[in-house]
């Protein structure tokens, strides 16, 4: 990555603190990076599979022929802009000495049109029980025509007492209607996209921090000390039952294969992709209603999501590419196995998602 800064500038607080503000940069990246991002589904179960002729005209969960990019046409080259990069340097003696055992996370956060709801959004992360020193803070907001953007850089500038704070703008031109994101035909066009936002947020903010927890900016509501609990849990790749408000199952993306579901997967093409949570062939997995207390998992979901950082620095991505039938979150699920890292789900850690 090829990064030219126009200026910085350093700021030198007291106690030792440094606030290094890299006021504006921008790189270009190749073609698989990009869009914005939001939690996944509350319908219910069953999945398609779409042969190509269907594909070109009803709908993009199909069996694409290229493994790579999704089916829009893109602009040639994007733009990854950091806004915003500020760091802090914080002496030894600062530091609690129980709280200096604690890991470092990476908290990283997709986010489009998110004017109205934003301030949810800060104060969940604001309201986490950890060391703010430990926490670093990544928020890659893409293709929005409200004040997200502005509104964002504002409050991230304030951020004096986190690790890191950084802000990424990088546009892929990919638009859809709120109402309609979750709408079955969109389903594989629009997790191409939101596997590449993701992965570009990695390569913009990770650093050498221990952990990566990825939050969703539309999730309603989780406990304070939720992070804590996962770290908890003490297992490379955890996610929480993401519940609606009446306790039932939101994120249908976290499941388990079953006999069943794997002989049904014998019969389907190399490129043939299932979705969740959509009226159809039903997938035969276990999900996280299904369960109680620690399980392991095949595939998951993003709305929140625990990686050990080590796992993306050795390469695990969130493929935008048909991975073993699967799309974003859930093929993560699948390519940590091939890697060696068994994600978990708890049922224990509950999280709100309207």
């Amino acid at each position: 990555m090829i990064t030219k800064r126009k200026h910085s500038k350093e700021v030198v607080l007291k106690d030792n603190q440094k606030i290094v503000d890299v006021a504006r940069s921008s790189s270009t990246f190749p073609r698989n990076d990009d869009d914005d991002g939001d939690g996944n589904s509350k319908r219910g179960r069953g999945v398609n599979t779409i042969n190509d002729n269907e594909a070109s005209t009803t709908s993009p969960l199909s069996s694409s022929t290229s493994s790579s990019a999704p089916a829009q046409n893109p602009p040639t080259k994007y733009v990854n802009e950091i806004v915003l990069n500020q760091q802090r340097h914080v002496g030894k003696e600062e530091t609690d000495e129980d709280e200096n055992t604690l890991p470092t996370i990476l908290i990283a956060s997709p986010m489009r049109q998110r004017e109205h709801t934003i301030q949810r959004y800060f104060d969940l992360i604001e309201g986490l029980d950890y060391p703010k020193d430990k926490l670093s803070w990544a928020v890659l907001v893409g293709d929005s025509t409200d004040r997200t953007e502005e509104i964002l850089t504002k409050k991230f500038r304030t951020l004096t007492d986190f690790r890191k704070v950084m802000v990424v703008k990088k546009d892929f031109n990919f638009e859809v209607k709120e109402h309609r994101r979750h709408e079955e035909h969109m389903q594989h066009e629009r997790r191409s996209f939101l596997a590449q936002i993701r992965n570009s947020l990695i390569v913009s903010a990770l650093t050498d921090e221990e952990w990566v927890l990825w939050i969703d900016s539309d999730v309603f509501s989780f406990e304070p000390n939720m992070l804590k609990r996962l770290l908890e849990v003490r297992k490379d790749i955890v996610v929480p039952h993401i519940v609606m408000p009446n306790g039932r199952t939101y994120d249908l993306n976290s499941w388990k294969e079953t006999d069943a579901s794997r002989a049904m997967q014998k019969k389907l093409r190399a490129k043939d992709v299932l979705v969740e949570g959509y009226h159809g062939l039903e997938t035969y997995r276990k999900h996280m209603g299904d369960f109680s207390g620690v399980e392991e998992l095949d595939g998951v979901g993003g709305a929140v999501l625990l990686v050990r950082g080590e796992a993306h620095r050795r390469g695990l991505i969130f493929p935008p590419f048909p991975f073993q039938h699967q799309l974003e979150t859930e093929a993560l699920g699948k390519m940590a196995r091939e890697m060696g890292y068994v994600p978990y789900g708890t049922t224990d850690i509950k999280v709100i998602h309207k």
